[in-house]
């Protein structure tokens, strides 16, 4: 596996355990999130502040990785969430992970859909 895969495993684990330090420590400290090409969320506070609440409105969360593709500094990964909100269906997620210096620095989730 390579250095940029390992940073986005530990970001999984810790999200699925709902480690909310160990997640926040794969990011960098301007992290952007987008969603469909709109960013949403700029800055590792406010990425704490967000999923800081999301693990705690959400018990059963997890991630399971479905595909993943490296390209240079890039990982795709095709993701099902479950658990999100407590919703039943499950969430086909399509995320590029962007890694600077051993740590994501850009999130764009480019598609999801409800099972």
């Amino acid at each position: 596996m390579s250095e940029i895969e390992l940073i986005i495993e530990k970001q999984i684990e810790a999200y699925n355990s709902k480690n909310i330090d160990g997640f926040c420590e794969c990011y960098t400290d301007d992290i952007i999130l987008a969603v469909k090409g709109d960013v949403k969320l700029q800055g590792l506070d406010n990425l704490r502040e967000y999923y800081s609440k999301l693990f705690q409105s959400s018990p059963n969360l997890t991630a399971t990785i479905l595909e993943r593709t490296v390209l240079q500094n890039h990982v795709i990964d095709i993701e099902r969430v479950s658990g999100r909100l407590n919703s039943a269906h499950p969430t086909t997620v399509t995320a590029k992970y962007t890694v600077r210096d051993n740590q994501i620095s850009r999130v764009d989730f480019m598609d999801y859909k409800e099972e």
